[in-house]
Parts: structure tokens; C-alpha cells; sequence
């Protein structure tokens, strides 16, 4: 997790390598803070003796659609376990600076809807009437009805 944001989840025995876009769980400049568990496969109860993890935060310049590989951050890495161990997760966090140009809106900043009433009715229907728009084949309204929330998604991500 970057900023409490999930950016990876797997579950896959043996050796894995993995590059992840972070960028969404970056909200603005400054200190990122990343947290790393390993839990054990479906059905198991502990981690298998080989479980372990590596990982680093890596910059790319991504300008003009090229991935030029700017930086490394300090690996951060949890340790083997042992063939004798039963151990039911292992965990990990690490931070990392991170110089953005862009911000964007956190969750945890956006308005409280549980004072409005019949919201959960009144969301439901609100969708189901831009999924009629689209059975519909009435694109253009569609588009139209969606414009403001793209305008603000286009803008928050710049």
C-alpha cells in the first residue's frame, strides 16, 4: 500500500517480479509512506517457509512516452522464513519523497453524503438513467450528462 492505497495485491506461489504505477496513491509532494504485507495463501495458515519480499520504489520520466529510469529508492526487505517458523503474516513500511506536479483530492476530503436523504435511491437511480442512455444508443445525451465530472477529472489530474 502506498498512503493507505492498495497498489498490489497477488496471490501466486513461488517467485514473482512486478513493476506498479503508483502515481494515483500519490497525493501531493512530500513524504509517501508504504506498507508491505505478506499473508499465506488461500487455505494455509502460515507463510511458506520460502516466503520473503523485496521491493523499491523506482522513478521514471515518463515524458513524450518514454520510461526513463531516473532513480532507485532504498530496497526495503523482509526476511526469510525459516523452514521452523510458523508465522501467520510478516509486515513491512518504508517511506520514500516523492516531488510531484500535480494534487490530487484525497477521499478522506470529499463530502460527507450520509445527511442526505434517500441517497442511496436517488445514486441508483441516477445510474440506472445513464445506463438507459446507453442501451438507448443516446450517446451524445450520455456524453453530455457525464461532461461535468470529466471536466473536474481532467483538471484535478494536471
Amino acid at each position: 500500500m502506498i498512503n493507505d492505497i492498495p497498489v498490489l495485491t497477488m496471490e501466486v506461489g513461488g517467485q514473482i517480479s512486478s513493476n506498479v504505477p503508483v502515481n494515483y496513491a500519490i497525493y501531493n509532494s512530500g513524504e509517501q509512506f508504504v506498507k508491505a504485507i505478506i499473508k499465506p495463501l488461500s487455505g494455509q495458515q502460515n507463510l511458506d517457509p520460502e516466503a520473503s519480499l523485496r521491493f523499491n520504489v523506482r522513478l521514471y520520466d515518463v515524458a513524450n512516452n518514454e520510461f526513463k529510469h531516473i532513480k532507485d529508492f532504498p530496497e526495503t526487505a523482509v526476511q526469510k522464513v525459516e523452514e521452523n517458523q510458523k508465522i501467520p503474516l510478516l509486515t513491512t513500511s518504508t517511506e520514500f519523497t516523492a516531488e510531484i506536479t500535480y494534487s490530487l483530492t484525497k477521499w478522506t476530503d470529499g463530502e460527507n453524503l450520509e445527511d442526505v436523504a434517500n441517497f442511496k435511491e436517488k445514486l441508483i437511480t441516477a445510474y440506472d438513467k445513464l445506463a438507459d442512455l446507453l442501451k438507448e444508443e443516446k450517446y451524445s445525451e450520455f456524453a453530455e450528462k457525464i461532461k461535468v465530472r470529466e471536466k473536474i477529472w481532467q483538471h484535478q489530474c494536471i
